[in-house]
């Protein structure tokens, strides 16, 4: 427990971590009351909450504190499958999305997600934009310009073209029924090759219309 603040904090893994102090009020006549509150240790590595005085005649309002949120993700399936935190307080998720509408940026390797296929993605979440670190914005641009060079160069259409044909003489599809089974094997020939999967659905649309 820090004592200064009333923060909860947990080592884990060699690793400090710091739940902030809640806020802890309650709300009638228009008014709101905050009560004194903080975080106590319990037997078995236990911990809880102890309230001062409060109306229990009211709800009693325990908000956690959050350092910053965002929004993450489009109208389909999407997962996250990691996440880590920088020493400047960024988060970088790393997952996997079905989103044609996936939130991204306007230089985002890819800003707009693939139809008929599932896209692995990378995001890295900051608010130096807003809270007007301009220094910050500036290295933060440097970085994304290391890692753009790092992603395989897409799949021109021609490949793509040539990919798909060789997946319906391999499928021996004839006609939209077989679809699936061509996208299947046009993709496992681009793989690595970070072909869009609109682009080869479109391709393998008019090849077999």
């Amino acid at each position: 427990m820090d004592a200064a603040s009333g923060d909860l904090l947990l080592e884990v893994g060699g690793e400090t971590l710091r739940q902030q102090k809640p806020v802890v009020y309650q709300e009638g006549n228009g008014e709101r009351r905050e009560v004194e509150s903080g975080y106590v240790q319990k037997g078995g590595g236990r911990v809880g909450f102890v309230v001062g005085e409060y109306d229990a005649s009211r709800a009693l309002i325990i908000d956690p504190v959050l350092a910053y949120s965002t929004y993450l993700g489009g109208s389909s399936d999407d997962s996250g499958r990691g996440i880590a935190v920088d020493t400047a307080g960024n988060a970088y998720v790393t997952g996997q999305t079905a989103s044609t509408n996936f939130s991204t940026t306007p230089s985002a390797f890819q800003p707009s997600g693939a139809a008929s296929s599932i896209d692995a993605f990378i995001a890295k979440i900051g608010s130096y934009l807003v809270s007007g670190r301009e220094e910050l914005v500036a290295k933060e641009r440097e970085e994304i310009a290391v890692i753009e060079e790092y992603p395989p160069q897409a799949a021109s259409r021609e490949e793509i073209e040539e990919a798909v044909s060789a997946a319906i003489a391999e499928t021996g599809a004839s006609s939209m029924k077989e679809m699936g089974a061509v996208m299947k094997a046009a993709q496992a020939r681009l793989a690595g090759r970070n072909a869009d999967g609109r682009t080869v659905s479109e391709v393998v649309k008019a090849k077999l219309s």
